[in-house]
């Protein structure tokens, strides 16, 4: 696992951040919006109508999101290149496999951050067989490696495993 596996390409996506996750109105997001439902700032081609000028049209939401690398994998190597926005049989399939997707790539990044903390031997040992867990394979992603990975650990759990390394490892000292 390296940082490039977290690199998004928009380029290589079916819009997927402006379709499958909800958003609530808030100071980063001047709008309510359902899962699985299409941005209106999306236009007919995927593409954002106010990309240049998000933050004036109260996105900064958007503009601070990064998806991980998720909405490549999900549109080019488990959906093979196809689009939600061509077959809209595809845009439920499509949104839950995002969204599952952007939380195990948010779970691998915390994991491999976490191997710059300095942990004990027995911390660190655990935080590779984690990581071992959500490593696609040989064979890449494909829907069934993903299904996989979330019925052996869920997210959840590897957030849970960080607070529990609170007690586990030093602070680091003050210059001084």
């Amino acid at each position: 696992m390296t940082s490039e596996d977290f690199l998004h390409d928009c380029t290589r996506c079916a819009a997927l951040c402006c379709m499958a996750p909800q958003i609530v109105k808030s100071a980063r997001f001047p709008i309510d919006k359902p899962a699985a439902t299409a941005c209106p700032n999306l236009d007919g081609c995927g593409l954002c109508r106010i990309h240049d000028d998000r933050e004036a049209h109260g996105f900064k939401g958007c503009i601070d999101f990064t998806c991980l690398g998720a909405g490549q994998v999900v549109t080019q190597d488990l959906f093979g290149g196809r689009s939600w926005q061509d077959d809209p049989a595809l845009l439920d399939p499509m949104a839950r496999a995002f969204l599952d997707l952007y939380r195990v790539q948010e779970a691998r990044w915390l994991l491999m951050t976490a191997a710059f903390m300095g942990l004990p031997a027995d911390r660190e040992a655990e935080r590779k067989e984690m990581a071992r867990i959500y490593e696609p394979g040989p064979d890449g992603w494909s829907k069934p490696v993903l299904d996989r990975m979330l019925a052996a650990q869920p997210p959840n759990r590897v957030r849970d495993w960080l607070r529990s390394l609170a007690g586990a490892i030093d602070p680091p000292q003050q210059a001084g």
